[in-house]
């Protein structure tokens, strides 16, 4: 059975490379928030309603993160 606890296991790795990006514990639940390093503040919140939701969040982040790697952010 997939759970939040499960899903950040498997990223915990991820999110401590990737700045940009903090899962926090909620009174609604895991949110996702991101943050924009140049105006200092968050640019994104989602709360994740699922862990179907959060895998789902955290893979495109994952790609994002490798593309940017790949192409040292000059897309």
């Amino acid at each position: 059975m997939l759970t939040f606890e499960k899903v950040l296991e498997v990223f915990t790795d991820q999110l401590r490379k990737d700045q940009l990006y903090e899962m926090v514990q909620t009174s609604h639940g895991y949110t996702l928030v991101a943050w924009e390093e140049n105006r200092s503040q968050w640019y994104s919140v989602e709360i994740q309603k699922t862990p179907a939701d959060l895998l789902t969040a955290l893979l495109d982040i994952y790609a994002n993160f490798l593309e940017d790697e790949i192409t040292k952010n000059e897309r």
